[in-house]
């Protein structure tokens, strides 16, 4: 799931208006802490990057 949230980000980057309702949801799904963890790290790190590679 942390892959397709990971995906999804990238569709958000490109405009896709249904990324960021994915992304949230799947937030909310995340079930395991090292899940949870490696998510949060990785939104955390592209809103500091702001989407640039």
């Amino acid at each position: 799931m942390v892959r397709f949230a990971i995906t999804t980000k990238e569709f958000l980057e490109k405009r896709y208006t249904f990324a960021q309702d994915w992304i949230t949801n799947v937030t909310k799904k995340v079930q395991t802490d090292s899940a949870k963890k490696l998510l949060n790290a990785f939104l955390i790190h592209s809103l500091i990057l702001g989407g640039e590679d």
